[in-house]
């Protein structure tokens, strides 16, 4: 009777023993394949997505003032010169109440062909130099068919350009940005030199996206304007388009 006792008990102790007490190899196989139960914080990487902006300059008005009533826009672009003397007349007001609202925003200088590339750029820098805040894009320079004067061709217009180009680099310590439209970068700005810069696309085409001019076709644009106009009360205008992380828009 006691050895059937003792062997009852025996079974029934057997599997708790061998379980507490495994061979390694047990003990290995449970580790390797049993999901350890602590978790670790993840860290929330952030996402690409699409965020809108607008462009503006004096002839808009005060639609910096309105801006809030469209709570999407995440950035915004004011005009700031042209040429080697011009200001936008509200540039600075534009520019203060842009960093009120705390969005991101950049400035442009509209580039005129018969002044010195040298002398703009430093003009332009002269006017929005020392801004350094931390949502500020780099600087935009803004060449199109009516920065042309006569006797202007491709060779002396991108000549200039990349002398200006060069010039507000040095000046500012960031890679400037280029705005510019299809028709002209297609048949000015050929040189595949220009790819370097971030490409700022004015291309009105109705699409869902834009086409690319041709020295930009293996980086793509940055920014998509894609329209001339603008409605602050209007949900439905897309303005300026960006896709990607918001913070590369004024990483330096």
């Amino acid at each position: 009777m006691r050895e059937k006792i003792a062997t009852l008990a025996f079974c029934l102790l057997a599997p708790f023993l061998f379980n507490s007490c495994g061979s390694e190899n047990t003990k290995t196989e449970q580790t390797a394949d049993t999901p350890k139960t602590e978790t670790t914080p993840q860290k929330h990487e952030p996402v690409a997505e699409y965020h809108y902006g607008i462009d503006v300059s004096h002839w808009d008005g005060n639609i910096v003032e309105d801006i809030n009533k469209l709570d999407k826009l995440s950035f915004a672009i004011c005009k700031a010169t042209e040429g080697h003397s011009y200001v936008d007349p509200d540039f600075h007001k534009n520019r203060m109440a842009l960093q009120e609202k705390g969005l991101i925003y950049g400035s442009y200088h509209f580039f005129v062909i018969q002044d010195n590339p040298v002398k703009q750029a430093e003009h332009y820098y002269k006017i929005i130099g020392g801004d350094h805040h931390g949502k500020q894009m780099p600087c935009i320079v803004d060449i199109e068919q009516g920065s042309l004067g006569v006797n202007t061709n491709s060779e002396n217009i991108q000549e200039s350009l990349q002398t200006f180009l060069n010039h507000i680099e040095k000046l500012s310590g960031r890679v400037p940005m280029i705005y510019t439209n299809i028709v002209f970068a297609n048949e000015h700005l050929t040189d595949p030199v220009f790819a370097k810069y971030p490409l700022w696309l004015a291309e009105y085409n109705g699409m869902k996206s834009p086409t690319i001019p041709d020295v930009w076709k293996e980086k793509g644009y940055t920014i998509w304007q894609k329209t001339d106009h603008h409605d602050i009360n209007s949900t439905e205008v897309d303005y300026d388009q960006f896709y990607g992380l918001l913070s590369t828009l004024s990483a330096k």
